[in-house]
């Protein structure tokens, strides 16, 4: 029972990863000026990476190749873009992954990477947390009047 239960998860996960990797973004339809325009060009980010039909992709096939540091930043460039990572370049990625295999933990531009990219999550995550307090706190308090120092004591017992 344990071994069909896992069996389906993974058929699961399979089939989500493949819906997901065939699904396109609906856009609105082009003016009728522009019917025989080119498609839009990739817009590019850096020298490593580009958006394309609103997903970060690579330039060319070598890019991981060149500089192994780019497996981590490509998922720091996508949070940044609030754009999801292309197929294309997750495949791409998962290829160099098992060609370097755990040499990549030696990579000191990976772990420098990887290092800045938790510490912009820490500083985002710090900074939504203070102004949610912030925020609120402000409407907890909003409409009330403020208690005079003694409302707030307890009257002792004699």
């Amino acid at each position: 029972m344990r071994e069909t239960y896992i069996a389906l998860q993974e058929i699961a996960r399979a089939s989500d990863a493949l819906i997901d990797r065939c699904a396109v973004r609906t856009r609105r339809a082009r003016p009728a000026s522009s019917a025989g325009a080119h498609p839009r060009r990739p817009k590019p980010i850096d020298n490593a990476f580009q958006l394309w039909q609103g997903r970060v992709t690579v330039h060319d096939r070598q890019v991981f190749t060149r500089r192994p540091a780019d497996l981590v930043r490509i998922f720091a460039v996508a949070e940044t873009y609030g754009a999801p990572v292309y197929s294309y370049a997750r495949d791409l990625l998962v290829q160099e992954l098992q060609r370097l295999g755990p040499s990549l933990a030696a990579d000191r531009d990976a772990h420098l990477e990887f290092w800045q990219y938790l510490v912009r999550r820490a500083a985002r995550a710090r900074r939504s947390r203070r102004s949610t307090s912030w925020a609120s706190s402000a409407r907890s308090f909003r409409g009330r009047a403020p208690a005079g120092p003694r409302a707030a004591q307890p009257v002792p017992r004699v």
